[in-house]
């Protein structure tokens, strides 16, 4: 949105799409909605067409809402893949870790999601990055033909006046040429 005056400085230009009012809707943190001008999930007819949706987890504690928040997205014919970057030393550690470990978890929690919504295409993937974060994301993202990116960013600040992004979120919203959606917790 962009201000049209001093006084409505918070003024929507257009309406939400129907997928950033679902968003809005089921979500019970702050959410920030970033996307293009072409709004290629909103449809003219009843049925959408099925959606690619990606969830970038890792271990911070606001991975399991964007995970929540991904799988209420999901209709008939969607697909979402949960996806964790990490170095290629890091997947070849000998022994359990803490890598197994996430990716065990959001394994099981994709499972669940497959039972209860067998119509739904879900999968956890573990896949190697470079240095760059926000690189390897955007890079799967384009590869996949994806058409929303769901991640999460955390704030070691108190709240401003000003909504500042991590730096990995702030790479991809800025590079991501589809629909962007940040679960946003501030840590105080």
């Amino acid at each position: 949105t962009k201000p049209q005056d001093a006084e409505s400085k918070y003024a929507v230009q257009r309406p939400p799409a129907r997928i950033t009012q679902q968003c809005l809707d089921r979500c019970k943190g702050p959410v920030l909605v970033v996307h293009d001008e072409y709004d290629n999930l909103q449809t003219a007819t009843p049925k959408r067409p099925p959606l690619k949706i990606v969830a970038c987890v890792s271990s911070n504690h606001v991975s399991k809402a964007v995970f929540d928040l991904s799988s209420s997205l999901c209709r008939g014919g969607d697909s979402l893949k949960v996806v964790t970057f990490a170095l290629p030393q890091e997947m070849e550690v000998p022994g359990w870790n803490e890598l197994d470990r996430l990716y065990l978890d959001y394994q099981a929690e994709c499972a669940k999601l497959a039972l209860a919504q067998p119509e739904v295409e879900v999968d956890a993937l573990l896949l190697p990055r470079s240095t760059d974060v926000a690189e390897s994301i955007l890079a799967y993202c384009e590869a996949e033909k994806c058409d929303l990116v769901v991640m999460g960013s955390i704030e070691l600040s108190e709240p401003k006046k000003v909504i500042f992004l991590g730096q990995v979120c702030s790479a991809v919203t800025a590079a991501c040429r589809v629909h962007t959606l940040v679960v946003k917790n501030f840590v105080t």
